[in-house]
């Protein structure tokens, strides 16, 4: 799926600050690729952009899970 339609797709999450106890702790494997991983990819998505990241790690919007997205394309409202 294109970066564009998962941004589109999933919704911006509060990011995790250093100090709360996920981002402490070990995360866990992904061991499921149903619906909920995808919500959480696009949400991750979605909430990278809005924060104007390069990454993103699961911990970092509060799931103890060992996922990471990254985004190196250049949207227009970033002069691309």
């Amino acid at each position: 799926m294109p970066i564009e339609e998962l941004v589109r797709a999933g919704t911006v999450r509060p990011i995790v600050r250093w100090g709360e106890p996920v981002m402490h702790s070990s995360t866990r494997t992904v061991a499921e690729y149903g619906p909920p991983l995808w919500t959480l990819i696009a949400d991750m998505f979605a909430t990278n952009r809005a924060a104007d990241g390069a990454g993103l790690a699961a911990p970092q919007v509060g799931v103890d899970l060992a996922v990471f997205v990254f985004d190196c394309s250049i949207p227009a409202s970033r002069g691309g």
